[in-house]
């Protein structure tokens, strides 16, 4: 990762970013309420660990990235964007789970080369996965040396938001940004009169 950047170098990043996502050219507000700090946690985290940032938004996941590009965290070069219906061509069907756990290797044979050393950025996938599944995938983006990840979900039933937030819900490297959407609802047993 780049190491903190002078105002001209972050000025031309920014360029480069209005330039390569145009219409989704967007930026948190001077007085939003995010709490940014949280993003600066999961950033330095991301220093040593593999990160993953579930937006509440499309947009929000553009947002980010600019904030990390305009805090002068990153470059462009260090941030590369898959399209949440490539995703869902490899594991987003109705197939046997074994069958999507090829097909997610086969995606990772293709896309491995572009992700290692790199912020993955999904803007918006729309389909169900189990929890084995949506962890498979998410481990194999550190095993093929990825920074972090920064996608949103929706959809009907389990979607990858939903499913990896009950999964990882005390995962320190996982955010749910700015506000917790899924929590997993703990169970507690009632009180056993025999002991």
């Amino acid at each position: 990762m780049a190491m903190k950047q002078s105002e001209y170098q972050i000025k031309k990043e920014l360029q480069k970013w209005s330039e390569r996502v145009l219409q989704f050219d967007v930026e948190f507000k001077p007085d939003t309420e995010a709490n940014l700090t949280r993003l600066d946690e999961g950033f330095d985290a991301s220093l040593e660990h593999f990160v993953i940032i579930s937006a509440n938004s499309e947009a929000l996941v553009y947002k980010i990235a600019k904030y990390f590009i305009s805090t002068g965290k990153i470059k462009n070069d260090s941030i590369v964007f898959i399209d949440g219906k490539i995703v869902e061509s490899y594991i987003g069907d109705d197939s046997a789970a074994w069958r999507k756990k090829e097909r997610a290797d086969d995606f990772f044979e293709i896309f491995s080369g572009d992700i290692k050393g790199k912020w993955v950025l999904i803007p918006y996938m729309n389909f169900e996965i189990d929890a084995g599944l949506a962890i498979y995938f998410t481990t194999q983006f550190i095993k093929f040396g990825a920074f972090g990840l920064i996608f949103y979900s929706e959809g009907k039933g389990e979607h990858f938001a939903q499913v990896l937030s009950l999964s990882k819900d005390d995962d320190k490297y996982y955010f749910q940004f700015p506000k917790a959407k899924y929590r997993k609802q703990r169970r507690s047993l009632p009180d056993d009169p025999y002991w």
